[in-house]
Order: structure tokens, then sequence, then C-alpha cells
């Protein structure tokens, strides 16, 4: 019979086991934040949809010990998946991980289209669905995945695979949910900005073909903010000479009879409504000496704090030969009607 000195003794070293599991769990806890920390700030700086994918599947494997993991997206059209990065599969099994069927018999499909995690403790147990030959092939025994979601959206899935038999427990169900949520953010994040360079890299190029001037003016500051080409060069001046700064030339160029109105304009964007357009005809100053007919069409761009106009954007374009015509067209006029009144006596 143990005395009271030995059950004592006992207690105290059941005590420090307890203690020093939950410690543990804590020290385990610790590591994997600051793993998933360590994956954000390296998601967050790749730029390119496939460095970010090969960064998570590194992650993924080396956060749950195993030497297989893999990224699968959901195709365009929404109707199959495709493997996209991996680490640990054979090439010759991954490149034939394409366009599979959402609805076919595995847990991935499962996990995708129900949004849910599966856990697949034994394979060769597995009921729900079918083994894949791969599995055998690679000698898979456990796998546990998670959708790839993104505001309420699935991208994909994430799959991790131990060649041993695993209980995937609450823990990692969580971990891998985190791994994979993380992921499908900073994927659409690369893909947003993808769509961005697209629209804008369109924009650029519409600019850079458009004889028109194209321009985003600041009336708080008296400058331009952007012009896909300088007025200087519509109307021939050289790019240095004083004045040629933007909208500010008009001051310099525009025809006394049109100069005396510009205060006009400018103070009718003070009841310009959001969707309405400003279109004003004024005369500028050629190189040459000639005056050119020139037409703006502008809109509010952005409104200050007060609900005042910031910003205007709008086009030029020169309409000096549709002035001319139709001034031919009316000198032409003038006569017919001078000929007729003629005719008439």
């Amino acid at each position: 019979m143990p005395t009271k000195k030995t059950v004592s003794k006992a207690k105290a070293q059941t005590g420090a086991k307890g203690s020093y599991s939950h410690k543990r769990s804590e020290t385990q806890l610790l590591i994997e934040q600051a793993a998933l920390y360590r994956l954000s700030v390296a998601l967050n700086h790749e730029t390119e949809l496939q460095a970010m994918m090969d960064v998570a599947v590194r992650a993924a494997a080396a956060l749950f010990n195993v030497e297989l993991a893999a990224i699968a997206l959901v195709d365009e059209g929404g109707s199959t998946f495709s493997g996209k990065a991996n680490i640990g599969w054979s090439p010759e099994i991954f490149s034939f991980a394409q366009h599979i069927p959402l609805d076919s018999d595995s847990g991935l499909s499962f996990a995708i289209r129900h949004q849910t995690v599966v856990a697949i403790p034994n394979e060769l147990k597995e009921t729900r669905w079918g083994v894949p030959s791969w599995v055998l092939q690679m000698g898979i025994a456990s796998a546990l995945i998670a959708p790839m979601s993104v505001a309420g959206k699935t991208v994909g899935g994430l799959i991790v695979n131990d060649r041993k038999v695993r209980e995937w427990n609450n823990d990692d169900q969580r971990l891998i949910t985190l791994i994979a949520n993380n992921t499908a953010e900073a994927i659409e994040r690369v893909n947003l900005f993808g769509r961005l360079r697209e629209g804008q890299n369109f924009i650029r190029r519409i600019a850079a073909a458009s004889p028109n001037l194209i321009y985003v003016y600041d009336m708080v500051n008296g400058r331009s903010v952007y012009t896909n080409r300088a007025i200087s060069d519509i109307l021939g001046y050289p790019h240095d000479q004083a004045g040629m700064d933007g909208l500010s030339a008009l001051g310099h160029l525009m025809h006394p009879d049109d100069l005396k109105q510009y205060p006009g304009w400018i103070g009718r964007y003070a009841t310009l409504k959001d969707d309405e357009v400003l279109e004003t005809e004024y005369r500028l100053k050629h190189a040459n000496g000639e005056w050119r007919w020139f037409v703006s069409r502008s809109m509010i761009f952005e409104r200050g704090a007060d609900g005042a106009p910031h910003q205007i954007i709008g086009t030029t374009q020169d309409i000096t030969e549709r002035k001319k015509a139709e001034e031919q067209s009316h000198f032409q006029s003038s006569i017919l009607d001078q000929i007729h009144s003629v005719a008439v006596v």
C-alpha cells in the first residue's frame, strides 16, 4: 500500500505531466499561428498566381508534417476543376488531374461542391467514395481536404495527404480551413489586380490611339491631373514653352472673344449633375498663327466633402474642318438666298 508521501509524489508527477501537456498544446498553437502569419506575409508579397499557390502547398505540407499537398481550382465555366500546384506528387499523375467534373465521385469534388471540409482517415476503408487509382500508386493512406472560399464563393480546394493512416481532429480541420481561405483571398486579390491591369491597359491603349485630348483637371488646384497627350502637341508648340502646362494653356491661347465666356463655363460646373455633360466650343491659337476650333465635353469626376466639384474629366476635339465646312455651307446658302431674292424680283 503506498504511503501518503508516495501518493503526494504521484499526484505531483501527474500534475506536472498535465501541466506539460497543456504547455505543449499552447506551444503547438503558437507555432501554427506563427506559420500562418508567415504564410499570409508570403502570399501578400507574391503577385504571380502560380508562385502564390506553390507557397501555399509548401506551407500546408510543412504545417501538417506531410510530404504531399495540392491545390485544385475550379475551371472557367464552373463545371470542372484542375490541379494547379502540388508538392510531392508524381508529375505524370498530376498531369491527369485536369478538367475533372465537379460531380465526380471523390472527396475533393464533394468538398468543393458542398463547401465543407472532408477528412479521410483511411483511404482503403473509405466507403463514401471509391479509392482513386493514383492513391494506391502514390501510397497515400489518408487525406484532409478543405474548400477554398472567398466572399461565399468556392474557387477550389486544398488537399493534404499522409502516407500513413491518420485521424484528422478538429484542430487539423480548423487549420486547413484557415490555410485554404487565406490562399483563396490571395488568389482573388491577384485575379482582381490582373483584371484591373487588363482594364488599365485597355484604357491606356484607347487613350493612346485617340486623336482627341483626354484629361482630368483639378479645379481646386488649377492643374491637370492626367492628359493622354500634351495640348502643345495638338497646337504645334514646343513642350518646354512657358504656359503650355495642360489646360492652364487655355488662358494663354484662347481667342479673346471666347475667353470672355470662359468664367461662365467654369461657373456652370457648380450646378452640373453627376451624369450631365457640359459642351463648349472655342478657338485656340495654333503655333502657325491660325485660330483652330475645338469642342470640349466634360463632366464631374470627383466632388469634395462639401459636394462642390473638385475634378472634371473630359475630351477635347479639333473641329476646325467641320467649322470651315459649316461656314462654307452657310456662305453658299446665303448666295443662293440672294440669287433667289433677285430672281423673284
